[in-house]
């Protein structure tokens, strides 16, 4: 069985590096690659860099070249549901994408949905909370989302959906892990291009060029990484017991990937029927 894993950032995939391995790295450009192989599967880990493109560029060299049977997209993501916690670990069932074109602050904006899936014999299913994710461009304030999601406990991130969607059209079985970074109170209120490059990727001189400019985005950098180290933690312990179930287990639990899209209102979307509608579907 060939596994694609793809990840944004190293913050979120060094713990689960050390936990589960020997790893090789296979390149460094334009895309971090670690194999490691075992005697009933193959695992290819895929650094993509945050946001939609580099995504895309990723998983189209990963298809093409890797060939997996499964897809498992997995990183950090930001609370919208007070249940969800610094550290909760979420398989994700439904995905949503915030329209664009909506204006910062709309109360209902549309909505685009793309998959759902269901959570299988996770062997830490009681650790594991089922959740929705919203998918947007850059990082937005909470407090009009949190109240979006107030019916379902529901996160934020930028490459889920995008993930999601081409799996599907790829007719790829795909499984999502997150593990909460920041929780629903928690705003980021750092500019995220200001620190990464045009990859999504985080560099280390422009965060020391950023702290220099804004000294007061330190406090905030460091509980970001404090609580990225309580959600990295997390996340290596589910990984590593996600991976030891046999492959057919893995594939029913991705081969539940619902193809299709549909465009709703926010409020139909994020009403208290949601897991009743998908579970129809």
């Amino acid at each position: 069985m060939r596994i694609a894993m793809t990840v944004a950032l190293p913050q979120e995939y060094g713990p689960f590096l050390k936990c589960c391995g020997p790893w090789r790295r296979l390149s460094t450009r334009p895309f971090k690659q670690y194999l490691h192989a075992a005697c009933d599967r193959e695992i290819l880990l895929v650094e993509t860099g945050m946001g939609q493109k580099p995504v895309q560029a990723a998983l189209d060299t990963v298809v093409r070249e890797f060939a997996p049977d499964l897809l498992i997209s997995f990183g950090f993501a930001g609370s919208l549901h007070e249940s969800l916690e610094v550290g909760t670990l979420c398989l994700v069932e439904a995905f949503f994408h915030l329209d664009a074109a909506s204006p910062p602050g709309l109360g209902e904006p549309p909505l685009h949905a793309a998959a759902s899936a269901a959570p299988g014999d996770f062997s830490v299913t009681r650790l594991v909370h089922k959740a929705a994710i919203l998918t947007v461009a850059s990082p937005k304030p909470k407090a009009s989302l949190v109240k979006l999601c107030r019916d379902i406990p529901s996160l934020l991130d930028m490459e889920s959906y995008h993930v999601a969607r081409f799996a599907m059209e790829a007719k790829l079985p795909f499984l999502c892990l997150r593990s909460v970074s920041d929780g629903s109170r928690h705003e980021i209120d750092f500019d995220l291009e200001a620190i990464t490059d045009g990859s999504g990727r985080v560099r280390m001189m422009r965060v020391l060029a950023a702290v220099v400019r804004h000294p007061q985005w330190i406090r905030s950098f460091l509980q970001s990484w404090k609580r990225s180290r309580t959600a990295g933690k997390t996340l290596a312990d589910g990984l590593c017991s996600l991976l030891t179930l046999p492959p057919e287990e893995l594939r029913r639990m991705g081969a539940t990937v619902v193809p299709g899209f549909v465009c709703n209102e926010a409020r139909r979307l994020f009403g208290k029927s949601v897991w009743e509608r998908q579970g129809a579907s």
